[in-house]
């Protein structure tokens, strides 16, 4: 008989398998971007940037990863500012992106329980050392960390 702890490990682990996947696409889509981020797929690429992070926004909560699910969702957010217009895609702001794809792909390792906790800590600090960079340099991409990180001026 299966028990709930059981069933709750299978999920996990199913999670882990399909985020690696999306997490993968996302870094495609990003770096198909950011090496043409005016290009004829701009739209497309951008699209399958908030499908990834949509889906793993939904896969996340419903295996209890709140903080994937915040994540996904601070990024799905700004892939939707990018697909109306409000946002541009400048270097800056391709760094937070990949910065929060990593953050997501670190904290889907930790829940696989090899000890990598540590390196959740060192991403979200790097994600926070880039928004600090960023802002120095450009006012959107620290709009995107803002997005990204759920700080209280963007909710």
């Amino acid at each position: 008989m299966t028990t709930d702890a059981d069933l709750q490990a299978q999920l996990v682990a199913i999670f882990g398998a399909e985020a690696e996947e999306r997490v993968q696409a996302m870094n495609r889509h990003l770096l198909a971007l950011e090496t043409d981020p005016s290009g004829k797929d701009l739209d497309e690429q951008v699209a399958g940037l908030f499908r990834e992070a949509h889906s793993l926004k939904g896969a996340a909560g419903a295996v209890g990863m709140a903080q994937v699910e915040a994540i996904a969702h601070r990024l799905e957010s700004v892939f939707q500012r990018v697909r109306n217009g409000t946002l541009a895609l400048q270097p800056g702001t391709f760094d937070v992106l990949y910065a929060g794809v990593d953050a997501i792909g670190a904290l889907v390792v930790a829940v696989g329980g090899d000890g990598t906790v540590h390196e959740v800590a060192a991403t979200r600090a790097a994600l926070a050392r880039s928004a600090d960079s960023s802002a120095a340099r450009n006012h959107s991409s620290s709009a995107s960390f803002t997005a990204i990180s759920g700080s209280p001026a963007s909710t």
